[in-house]
């Protein structure tokens, strides 16, 4: 029984890991100006990544993160190992395009007052600087 909370404790740590990749995953897309489908396609990747488990190799009774699993497996068996790993990224991705689809579908955008913003005035040289 010891092991078994043991288990389900390093499985809660990692969520919460999880948690904070899947927002620093979330905080690389910075460069994205609008949030619109591309956005939520790769968060869903993002999400598939990083919180997809799979069934340890040997142990099919016991789960870890997926690209752990996927990394031992591929150092230890090569790419014929990967296979077994095949559906359990598939059905993941499936439930991620489904979430998102709906999402789309049901959640509607917030229609936000845009602020007006203030343009700073810029000299036209700087001394110094030969760039300007």
């Amino acid at each position: 029984m010891e092991s078994v909370a043991s288990y389900y404790t390093y499985w809660a740590v990692y969520m919460a890991a999880a948690l904070i990749g899947y927002w620093c995953w979330g905080r690389m897309a910075f460069w994205v100006a609008e949030r619109g489908v591309v956005y939520h396609l790769y968060s869903a990747l993002g999400a598939v990544l990083i919180f997809t488990p799979l069934p340890v190799t040997g142990q099919e009774q016991t789960l870890a993160p997926g690209f752990v699993a996927i990394a031992f497996t591929f150092i230890s068996e090569g790419l014929s190992g990967l296979y077994e790993f095949t559906v359990w990224y598939l059905a993941s991705t499936v439930l991620a395009v489904i979430a998102l689809i709906v999402g789309l579908i049901l959640v509607k955008p917030e229609t936000k007052a845009k602020a007006s913003i203030v343009k700073r005035e810029q000299p036209s040289s700087v001394p110094d600087n030969p760039f300007r």
